[in-house]
């Protein structure tokens, strides 16, 4: 533990327990100095792993634990009590240990066991927060088996998710959602109330362990409740639930639903005003009651929207669907969208959002593009002052196959709709100087391209180790400057590189901008140090 400013910020870094079961040791207690009642910042490291052991309902019984989640975040809690008030607070969860076979090894009555056994945790944990009048609370994963526990997955297809939107659904009364009548909707699911006979009917889900049961009269793990003092002394204003700028990819096919019931209570119990959430999943036509239910508990005072990676199945209207449900979003950011199939995205059937008290939008260049792009913003966005537009590598992410097919189909069909009144920020993310790349700088902006008055570069390959070889050539440099030259009201340059490695290509961009627009840019600032 550091605590040099215990008033400030205290860190806290939890070790693996050992396979004992116990929920907590007696060296917690002595974690925190005595003298320490209150602090601003509360950073908890948890480490995570696996190992046998015997769940608390079925002893007798030895599993493969995942990570021993219960254990630590019992341990957390016990940490924390001892405090009277806590700003913020960070828990960063990171993994060591063997991968754990979510499904091989653990039958569905010892997975809803263990299920029921973490939520309990989880609520306790929350509880013992939102009673010390937290402000921000943001819970990250430092590698990529740690962000199995913070991912946020939504989808009508497992009946351990429903169950946890099914309690959802009745601590918010009777709502009425869409398609009711419907037998294969998210509210047909919702409605049996613990009885699932839905199999998923996607060719390619059938192989997958996930979508080979059909468990009926299943109790439903219960949502985790808010005692009378989190409830009479949270102050919860900003959530986070995962990092939505790290490489860490939170695979769709692991889910953990203590930690989405964890995230409803929160809502539930609290004002939120800031909402970040690392991975969405939007799966097919289904307007899912999840998103529905996490809008309907937070749309009132949410101002601060900010998504990860969005996979929007099917098409982007459920996604604009449920934007709407936000009417007073000030800033909305969404990094990344996946939309796996060229034939659904058609652009004559996506309507824009309409965010009347929207100040501020950062999004993808495809939305932009079936969006924004088509459909103009005086309606939509009266009050917009600041437009980022994201272009990220059209082969990050698992979705990924179709992104040249539909960059090709799109290239020209566009024109804008109407003028800006304000500048753009371009932000792009490039793991290789190609002519490829440059083409598709173009494209994403079309003929707005001279609005364009912030250029970001980030150099970062991303999820790719190599990539066809780095590309330099006088090709490549003559087609960048020509690409910048065309902007002719950018004013500012960010060049940012993300790995050492990477730094001949950061060389390369300083040189070519220098040659070409140094002369008017008002800001030029490469990796934090301004250039002239």
């Amino acid at each position: 533990m550091g605590v040099p400013e215990p008033e400030k910020r205290i860190a806290l870094h939890f070790p693996p327990t050992a396979p004992t079961g116990r929920i907590y040791d007696a060296v917690t207690a002595l974690r925190l100095p005595f003298f320490v009642r209150s602090t601003e910042e509360l950073v908890c490291t948890l480490t995570l792993h696996s190992y046998p052991s015997s769940l608390p309902e079925r002893p007798g019984r030895l599993v493969l634990l995942p990570g021993g989640l219960p254990d630590q975040v019992g341990r957390l809690t016990a940490a924390i009590l001892p405090l009277e008030r806590v700003r913020k607070v960070v828990i960063v969860c990171t993994y060591r240990g063997w991968p754990v076979p979510w499904h091989s090894d653990l039958d569905l009555e010892d997975y809803h066991y263990l299920l029921q056994w973490e939520a309990e945790s989880w609520g306790r944990l929350l509880n013992a927060i939102l009673e010390r009048g937290c402000e921000s609370l943001e819970v990250q994963a430092s590698n990529n088996e740690a962000s199995y526990f913070t991912s946020f997955y939504s989808s009508p297809f497992s009946w351990l998710y429903s169950t946890t939107a099914t309690r959802v659904r009745s601590a918010l009364g009777h709502l009425k959602l869409l398609k009711q009548d419907d037998p294969d909707s998210m509210a047909s699911v919702l409605g049996k109330y613990g009885r699932y006979r839905y199999k998923p009917r996607l060719s390619n889900c059938e192989t997958s362990p996930l979508f080979q049961f059909e468990p009926v009269n299943r109790k439903p793990v219960a949502l985790s409740l808010i005692s009378e003092g989190a409830r009479k002394n949270t102050k919860l204003r900003h959530l986070t639930m995962g990092s939505t700028t790290s490489h860490i990819v939170n695979h769709p096919s692991l889910l953990h639903p203590p930690l989405v019931q964890w995230t409803y209570s929160a809502l539930l119990a609290s004002s939120i005003q800031s909402l970040s959430i690392a991975n969405l999943n939007i799966w097919y036509l289904l307007f899912d009651a999840s998103l529905y239910l996490l809008a309907q508990s937070t749309a009132q005072n949410l101002q601060k929207l900010e998504l990860g990676v969005v996979s929007a199945r099917g098409n982007l209207e459920n996604l604009t669907r449920w934007l709407n449900s936000f009417q007073n979003l000030t800033t909305l950011t969404i990094h990344q969208l996946m939309v796996p199939r060229l034939q659904d995205v058609d652009e004559t059937k996506h309507a824009c959002p309409t965010l009347p008290r929207l100040l501020e939008l950062s999004v993808p260049d495809l939305w932009f593009k079936h969006t924004f792009y088509t459909h103009g913003h005086s309606h939509h966005f009266p009050k917009l002052e600041r437009l980022t537009v994201v272009l990220r590598p059209h082969y990050e992410g698992s979705m990924s196959s179709t992104e040249d097919t539909l960059w090709g189909e799109l290239d020209g069909l566009l024109v804008p709709k109407s003028t800006l009144p304000f500048p753009i920020t371009l932000k792009v993310y490039t793991p290789v100087l190609s002519l490829q790349w440059l083409r598709r700088c173009q494209q994403a902006m079309g003929d707005w391209g001279g609005r364009i008055a912030s250029l970001v570069i980030v150099v970062d390959k991303g999820l790719m180790s190599e990539y066809g070889g780095w590309i330099k050539s006088t090709y490549v440099a003559e087609a960048f400057q020509n690409w910048v030259k065309g902007l002719v009201n950018l004013r500012s340059v960010h060049i940012v590189t993300e790995q050492e490695e990477l730094g001949f290509m950061t060389e390369a961009l300083v040189g070519w901008v220098k040659q070409t627009v140094g002369e008017r840019l008002d800001q030029f600032i490469v990796d934090g140090v301004a250039k002239k």
